[in-house]
């Protein structure tokens, strides 16, 4: 299933490609950085880089809504 956040007459266009889900759960949004080792176990994630801990769930919903912010509507 493919959202689509902004319809209208003016359409949508997507900033630098960078929306979808991958590697949502693999990446801490403060600092950015992505590795497989992040995600130790199903619920529990580690940033290798800056040693955050979260609950994976909770960092892949935060990556999913930071790229929706990404996705920008052309003004007339």
């Amino acid at each position: 299933m493919r959202l689509t956040p902004c319809a209208g007459p003016t359409g949508c266009r997507s900033a630098g490609g960078r929306g979808g889900r991958a590697n949502t759960s693999r990446t801490w949004p403060s600092c950015g950085h992505t590795a497989r080792e992040n995600r130790v176990t199903q619920a529990k994630f580690w940033c290798t880089a800056c040693r955050y801990t979260a609950h994976a769930d909770h960092v892949g919903a935060m990556n999913v809504l930071n790229r929706a912010g990404l996705v920008l509507c052309d003004v007339a």
